[in-house]
């Protein structure tokens, strides 16, 4: 009786701790959309994606002060959606991706808090201070981290864990595109530790080869994004970058 009321009683504060983050993500990021009135940061969420949809296409690939987070959400909207609406509907996205950042890294510290059997309360703290520090560039990062806790806690040996392995490279790769600074901040965070862990556990090679092949192809299927570009953008950033200090 006692175990399972202490495992309804863990359950009930981690929904407790996820309704936290939640709901101060949701006045966080949900308040300040409209009116769309900030030209300058609110514009990068429309500029180089109209760049790569206007007629005749553009040449080469926009260049982004972000990454491929400041086209991909108004693509994606503009094929679902009449152009009067793409505006309007992208501009929901950007704070909804925020608020699934700060709930996949809270997720991310109930799976560790209960690895290393640390109170579910500890995180709340963490959690009233999420909203304001983790944002739509975050979500790769925030993904990249909760799969890589489940990998580096996984009872499971099977088919499923080589899965997870691999969409944990797939994830990386994308978020090398989705942001640039964020991106580069995973490949040195999780670079160095899964080539470590690839000398103990061979199946940690199946992430650094899925990060390899996913990222070259991800440069040739996503509209606006490539390899070339990459390298080409991130270079304008660095020469770039004293301004915006």
């Amino acid at each position: 009786m006692q175990s399972k009321f202490q495992y309804l009683f863990e359950r009930s504060v981690g929904l407790f701790v996820i309704a936290i983050a939640f709901m101060l993500a949701l006045q966080e990021n949900m308040v300040l959309i409209f009116p769309l009135s900030d030209a300058f940061h609110q514009g990068e969420f429309f500029a180089a994606a109209m760049a790569v949809l206007r007629q005749p296409p553009f040449e080469g690939d926009p260049y982004t002060l972000h990454g491929a987070v400041d086209l991909v959400p108004a693509l994606m909207v503009s094929a679902l959606v009449p152009s009067s609406q793409v505006i309007s509907y992208t501009a929901i996205i950007y704070p909804l991706m925020s608020m699934l950042s700060a709930l996949i890294v809270v997720l991310s510290g109930l799976r560790i808090a209960k690895w290393f059997s640390v109170p579910t309360l500890v995180l709340v703290p963490l959690c009233a201070l999420l909203p304001f520090c983790v944002g739509w560039r975050d979500l790769f990062f925030a993904l990249s981290l909760y799969l890589f806790s489940g990998l580096i806690f996984a009872k499971n040996r099977g088919a499923l864990l080589i899965f997870v392995h691999v969409l944990f490279g797939v994830v990386i790769a994308v978020g090398v595109f989705w942001s640039y600074n964020r991106g580069a901040a995973a490949l040195i965070a999780f670079g160095p530790v899964l080539l470590w862990l690839s000398l103990q556990d061979r199946r940690y090679l199946v992430s650094i080869i899925s990060v390899l092949w996913t990222f070259p192809i991800v440069g040739w299927l996503l509209p606006g994004v490539s390899v070339a570009g990459y390298v080409d953008n991130f270079q304008m950033l660095l020469e770039t970058s004293p301004q915006w200090r």
